[in-house]
């Protein structure tokens, strides 16, 4: 093979008229081994790869970047929708406690929690007030419900959930007869609260004023409409008791009360007893219990309730709930029922004896049963001559216990009222991110990317 002579040339931006000048770079004569390729190095095109790399390089880093950010701020978002609170209500009423377990998004509504109850546990003994002899068991005796709530809330969220104590009048009262009990029962009760994984909230004992607004909160919240029918219990003797029916109890028991004491008899020993023997005889009952309340000193007053006490006009519809629906669950009653109704089926339950009462209401307590007749003609004269219910406006009484599964009780107007105080912390995560700078940021590396592109692309031709 005759030796070649190769002429590298190079182009040069030397204007001649419009054209370009190629000129000889360099003559070399080369002979290259027969079978081989003659390869020659090209500086320009090397140099170009060059700059291809490094623009996809960057292109790669923009992309992983607009990617992450991309990643970071919608995570960050979905927390913010879907973050929940969890809350720990105990519940200490006159007759018993109850746990329940509110939860709402973090997202409040007029700075106010969605509440939403998850669980509800119904303590199994007395209300703590009747543990004054024995305080560590009034602790013990909420053991069972504090415990299931930890199975409720995720681990998780234990160190942050708060747990509330908030209890009614018979803590109240009983402050006032023996403080020092009171002091000791709560101290107990603290002690175990404060041992659980939760965040300790605070102890609360409600005023009458407070428990009839929760109470009040609590039915607008669940209806957005009612207003409630105020609670009013109290205890009596045998004429409101079932035939067969026998209690003995301590004159302690009856007179130990601050409501009571004023009426101990002058040879008053706390530890004699008394047997009460039931008659079950419905119209001494509901005689005795029409004697409890003054009507007389609301004789010419249009807005008075009893006892001279101011009642505005009713209105709209109401809820009625509590010991007002355990009145009504016990009779077999619906939901919405006329006063004749009412009159006749209370009539008919508070003729039969005892033995009957337990067969028809086999999972109720005795301590309830034997007072569902007193209760029954309590709840008529209070709602019909105290709150002045026609026939007509009779019927827009609903009695519940629910509503969407959520107990109409104080404690969830209590926990509305609370939420109010807890900020929203997860506002703070939000804010790392924000919707500006996550703008900003992926303008800058979504530009640097087509930047990239466009480099690749000239390079290329």
């Amino acid at each position: 093979m005759s030796p070649e002579r190769l002429i590298l040339l190079t182009k040069m931006s030397i204007p001649s008229k419009g054209n370009t000048i190629l000129r000889p770079l360099e003559f070399t004569e080369i002979m290259p081994p027969e079978g081989q390729v003659l390869q020659v190095p090209m500086p320009g095109n090397q140099h170009g790869k060059i700059k291809i790399v490094a623009a996809v390089t960057v292109l790669v880093f923009s992309a992983i970047i607009t990617i992450t950010i991309t990643f970071i701020y919608s995570s960050e978002e979905k927390i913010f929708s879907k973050g929940v609170e969890n809350a720990i209500v105990v519940e200490a009423s006159s007759t018993s406690s109850a746990i329940y377990v509110y939860q709402w998004p973090i997202e409040k509504k007029h700075n106010t929690g969605l509440v939403t109850e998850i669980s509800y546990c119904s303590v199994k003994g007395p209300g703590i007030t009747a543990y004054r002899k024995n305080p560590k068991q009034a602790a013990k005796s909420l053991l069972p419900c504090l415990n299931n709530t930890k199975t409720v809330i995720p681990k998780a969220d234990h160190s942050t959930t708060r747990i509330y104590f908030a209890a009614t009048n018979a803590v109240r009262l009983l402050e006032y007869h023996d403080k020092a009990a009171a002091q000791t029962i709560l101290a107990e009760i603290q002690h175990l609260i404060k041992s659980l994984p939760f965040s300790f909230g605070n102890f609360h004992i409600l005023s009458a004023q407070e428990l009839g607004s929760f109470n009040w909160i609590t039915a607008n919240y669940l209806d957005g409409r009612f207003i409630q029918a105020s609670e009013a219990k109290t205890t009596y003797e045998s004429p409101c008791w079932p035939s067969g029916y026998n209690k003995t109890v301590s004159m302690d028991d009856l007179f130990g009360s601050l409501c009571t004491a004023s009426k101990r008899p002058a040879n008053y020993k706390p530890d004699d007893e008394i047997t009460f023997k039931g008659t079950g005889n419905p119209a001494k009952c509901q005689e005795l219990v029409y004697l409890l309340f003054d009507f007389e000193a609301c004789a010419g007053k249009s807005y008075c309730s009893f006892d001279g006490i101011y009642m505005p006009k009713i209105r709209g519809k109401f809820m009625a709930f509590s010991g007002f629906y355990h009145i009504s669950r016990a009779l077999r009653l619906p939901t919405s029922f006329s006063v004749t109704s009412f009159s006749e089926t209370l009539l008919s339950f508070c003729t039969k004896g005892w033995a009957e009462l337990k067969f028809i209401l086999p999972d109720d307590k005795d301590c309830d049963i034997r007072q569902y007749c007193f209760d029954g003609f309590l709840m008529h004269t209070l709602l019909i001559h105290g709150y002045k219910f026609s026939p007509i406006r009779w019927k827009k009484i609903s009695f519940m216990e629910t509503v969407n599964g959520i107990h109409v009780k104080w404690s969830l107007g209590y926990m509305l009222s609370i939420t109010n105080t807890i900020p929203q912390e997860i506002e703070e995560i939000r804010s790392k991110i924000s919707t500006t700078t996550f703008q900003i940021v992926l303008s800058v590396f979504v530009g640097t990317g087509i930047i990239s592109i466009l480099v690749i692309c000239k390079l290329m031709l």
